[in-house]
């Protein structure tokens, strides 16, 4: 019984003892009068700075660790700007001061500040300060001045030299940030420079090697303390700058002139665009180039936007963008077939709405020689055998067809072995097709013996007699009426390539670029009629009162109502996918309304043919 006594006295004082402990924590120190802590807040250079006294007497004591809280004093900015606490040294005598780590509360914002000092006896706090952070003026930048390194820019970084007012002693509390040029592929960025000095009225920042390769101007903003506060300026760096591209809407072929500031002809640099295709320079001076471009792509529904940068070789530096346009493709495709053996030019002609092609099961077995037929109203295929005779067979070399008043003319160069020798024998056939009664007949042939059998390369009427230039350097004169052949003394260059028709002179070509006219009364008499700038293809051909050509994948058009002689006026009429193809032939329906037969061989003889309208 005694012992239980003496036991229940000792829980009893243990637990006077630990209820005193715990009514002292967390007492006003005003309330004991045996320590006393008081805190002042001031609010500067985007961060709180404290100031406090502590006094203690009796048997407390001061232990050398405390810490101080700022909370909103409104629970609706609790979410932006959330408790903030800090710990700090507390010396044991005397005034104490902090500057808080945390410099993301707003500005305008009012907050309790009060401190806590732990003592032997438990953390004792000071009375409540109420401060109200002030609204932070917003930071000035007087000038920006950019040194790049002596390897430049992109080899070597820069310094960049920021004056002004509002800034930071802290490097911390700073941020520089440089905003990039984006392209049609990716969005502008931002690149935070490196901070080496920070001061109230300036601040230097680095940027290391290639961190930046850009010429021009750029915006720079400066952020002191938080996101809020902030200054924008710009960061220059010198070079070439392209200023502006006339004309700004291009089509394949075409030429615009670009001004440029900072350029010298004698520079080496390179004048690109982040579009595939080709972009030659064809003239320089010390305003800028003369441009002259040749995009691959063309969008067929709508306007494509290519930007063109400037590059220059020894510093690895870059323009910024310059926007061009090219217009959305006028080239219409209409249909898409497959034949045997596609060829232009020299397999098919065009005639009243109709497309006559000279087709055969196997270009290398004159056998099933047949006339395709394609009406380009109703889409459909109509087929003619070619009529059999003794000539009908062998390998076909040549083939050419051509349209004249109701009939399709079609000739033939073939050749075979001569049974049991090595002999190669060569003969030309020569056909016409009447499109009303769809029967064919023979004609005499060009010429009898090897000789003479050529390559028929250009055919036109006069009215009365048919000309056919080959790949002799001579004329041949056909009478349909007493069907017979005439080699006459009028002599055309080797390089001779008819083109067509219009107003009753005969316009052809010559692969040095140039382009000549005759009368087709007087073939003897040649004028000069022009010289282009890009070659023209094989497959040029008068439609309506324009020469239609070619050159890689553009098509362009030359205007036959200008003057004679010289450099001739050229229009692009852009170009499409159908220029891969190998062959196209140009030519006329319903008017002005012109069309290209685009077509190239593929596997086993067969190939695809793709037809196209262009619309104005």
């Amino acid at each position: 019984m005694k012992t239980n006594y003496f036991l229940c006295i000792f829980i009893l004082r243990i637990s006077c003892v630990l209820f005193f402990f715990c009514s002292c924590e967390d007492a006003e120190l005003a309330l004991t009068n045996s320590a006393k802590v008081s805190i002042q807040a001031e609010w500067k250079d985007y961060s709180f700075h404290f100031s406090a006294n502590v006094k203690s007497s009796g048997n407390l004591k001061t232990e050398e660790r405390g810490f101080v809280k700022v909370i909103p004093a409104h629970n609706e900015d609790m979410e932006s700007c959330p408790e903030q606490t800090e710990t700090l040294i507390i010396p044991l005598t005397g005034d104490f001061s902090y500057q808080t780590e945390k410099d993301n509360l707003m500005s305008g914002l009012e907050c309790w500040v009060y401190a806590y000092v732990k003592t032997n006896y438990g953390n004792f706090r000071s009375e409540i300060t109420v401060l109200k952070t002030p609204n932070q003026s917003q930071p000035q930048i007087t000038s920006v001045r950019h040194v790049p390194s002596p390897e430049g820019p992109s080899l070597g970084g820069g310094t960049v030299y920021i004056d002004g007012t509002g800034f930071s002693n802290i490097k911390r509390r700073i941020a520089v940030s440089i905003k990039t040029v984006g392209d049609l592929w990716n969005p502008p960025q931002s690149i935070f420079l490196d901070i080496q000095e920070a001061s109230f009225t300036r601040i230097v920042a680095t940027y290391p090697s290639h961190e930046w390769n850009l010429v021009g101007d750029f915006p720079l903003t400066v952020f002191v303390g938080n996101y809020e506060n902030k200054a924008v300026d710009t960061f220059k760096v010198e070079g070439v700058l392209l200023k502006s591209i006339s004309p700004c809407v291009l089509r394949y072929g075409e030429k615009a002139m670009v001004q440029m500031s900072g350029f010298s002809p004698n520079s080496d640099f390179q004048l690109a665009a982040y579009e595939s295709g080709d972009y030659k320079i064809v003239s320089t001076t010390e305003q800028g180039v003369e441009l002259q471009v040749f995009p691959d792509y063309y969008d067929p529904t709508n306007d494509r936007e290519c930007q063109l940068f400037y590059y220059d070789k020894n510093t690895n530096m870059y323009s910024t963008r310059l926007s061009f346009h090219v217009p959305a493709s006028k080239w219409l495709e209409r249909n898409a077939f497959k034949m045997l053996s596609p060829n232009a030019k020299q397999y098919n002609c065009f005639y009243q709405g109709k497309g006559y092609f000279y087709d055969t099961d196997n270009f290398f077995d004159s056998n099933n020689n047949k006339l395709k037929v394609y009406d380009l109203e109703t889409f459909s295929w109509e087929y003619y055998p070619l009529m059999d005779n003794d000539h009908n067979y062998g390998i076909n070399e040549y083939a050419d067809l051509f349209a004249h008043e109701g009939y399709i003319y079609l000739s033939i160069k073939r050749r075979r072995n001569k049974e049991g020798t090595n002999t190669v024998l060569s003969w030309q056939c020569l056909y016409r097709f009447n499109v009303n009664t769809h029967r064919w007949e023979q004609l005499k042939n060009i010429a009898d013996n090897a000789e003479d059998c050529m390559n028929i390369d250009a055919v036109w009427f006069d009215g009365q007699q048919l000309y056919v230039h080959s790949d002799k350097p001579f004329l041949w004169e056909y009478n349909p009426t007493t069907d017979s052949w005439q080699k006459t003394n009028i002599h055309f260059p080797a390089d001779f390539m008819y083109t067509g028709e219009h107003n009753g002179y005969i316009y052809y070509q010559t692969e040095d670029k140039h382009i000549y006219r005759f009368k087709k009364e007087q073939p003897e008499k040649v004028e000069y009629f022009g010289t282009l700038e890009l070659p023209v293809s094989k497959e040029a051909a008068v439609c309506g009162d324009y020469i239609y050509y070619r050159y890689e994948k553009g098509v362009f058009r030359i205007p036959l109502s200008q003057s004679v002689g010289g450099m001739l006026e050229v229009e692009s009429l852009g170009a499409v996918d159908a220029f891969y193809y190998c062959h196209g032939t140009f030519f006329s329906h319903n008017g002005d309304i012109n069309y290209l037969l685009a077509t190239r061989p593929s596997a086993m003889g067969w190939g695809d043919c793709h037809l196209y309208e262009y619309s104005n």
